[in-house]
């Protein structure tokens, strides 16, 4: 809610006396956020939070009325159903450095969302090829102790491949905390990190590149296309069942965040073959010593 009122509204809404707000005002800000490339989601929370703010006011004596009342949802664009094709994975991760690269295969493989990947930890690497999820990275807020939803928190097999590649990572780099620190050394901001990383490794990859305002070449590639491939790539691989279960969507990872043990030989064969086959030229994987970690409260 803090990063959608900081983003979208108040550069619409925000340099005005609430009192002196109309409807039209309200509705014409709705439309522009309507008319960005956002989704459904996106749109309702904010006309939903624009209300809240008025009637808050309201409630106030701040103002007479609610103006964003009769406020409407515009006519939205169909969701968007983009993912990325197998050659321009391969791409994407040609341009990438090992660092983004790890950062990506987590993406496409997993199919983690930005907040949970930003928040993993040298710990939340578990034994037996396990990553585990249970924290969230926040814009302003850093790492918090809790996930999107509840069904969100859980446990995701990391293929062979991958887990050795992190491990490296994590003792090349000499990790105690975060498994990707910002230069600071805090979460990374997902917003800086498709600004100013992803959506640039889109262009050199030729991924949905347009020209923007500015006459320079742009990608439209984001978080959601990444999550949106891992859905529909891991189809071939596993069953469907193991792609909800996998991107924590159902029931199902109701079992897995609270046994271990249970992720089923499916999703592990699944995700293995799907890392695979994004990655077509490593060399079979050999386990290295896993790194020692601290325990979270330390």
């Amino acid at each position: 809610m803090r990063g959608l009122l900081h983003h979208h509204i108040l550069p619409l809404l925000g340099q005005r006396p609430a009192a002196e707000i109309k409807l039209g005002e309200v509705q014409q800000a709705i439309n522009e956020i309507a008319g960005g490339e956002w989704s459904r989601s996106l749109v309702t929370k904010s006309l939903t939070l624009v209300r809240a703010i008025f009637e808050l006011a309201l409630e106030e004596d701040r103002i007479s009325k609610n103006p964003a009342n009769k406020a409407e949802l515009p006519r939205l664009r169909k969701a968007s159903e983009r993912f990325l094709k197998l050659p321009e994975c391969h791409r994407l991760l040609a341009v990438a450095g090992r660092r983004d690269g790890l950062i990506l295969r987590l993406f496409l493989v997993c199919g983690l969302r930005p907040s949970e990947l930003f928040a993993l930890r040298v710990d939340d690497v578990l034994p037996d090829r396990i990553l585990r999820i249970d924290q969230t990275a926040i814009p302003s807020q850093g790492v918090v102790d809790r996930t999107k939803t509840e069904e969100s928190e859980g446990f995701v097999p990391l293929p062979p491949a991958l887990d050795g590649d992190i491990r490296s990572w994590i003792r090349d780099e000499k990790l105690t905390d975060l498994l990707f620190p910002s230069t600071t050394g805090t979460a990374i901001s997902h917003d800086n990190y498709l600004d100013r990383v992803l959506k640039p490794l889109g262009v050199k990859a030729g991924i949905d590149v347009f020209i923007g305002e500015d006459g320079k070449p742009e990608s439209k590639l984001n978080f959601q296309v990444l999550r949106r491939t891992t859905g529909t790539q891991l189809q071939r691989h596993g069953r469907v069942k193991d792609v909800q279960a996998l991107l924590r969507h159902t029931d199902a990872a109701t079992t897995l965040k609270y046994y271990q043990k249970t992720i089923e030989e499916s999703l592990i064969k699944g995700v293995t073959s799907w890392d695979e086959e994004l990655m077509p030229n490593k060399g079979p994987h050999r386990p290295g010593k896993a790194p020692r970690t601290r325990n979270r409260k330390g």
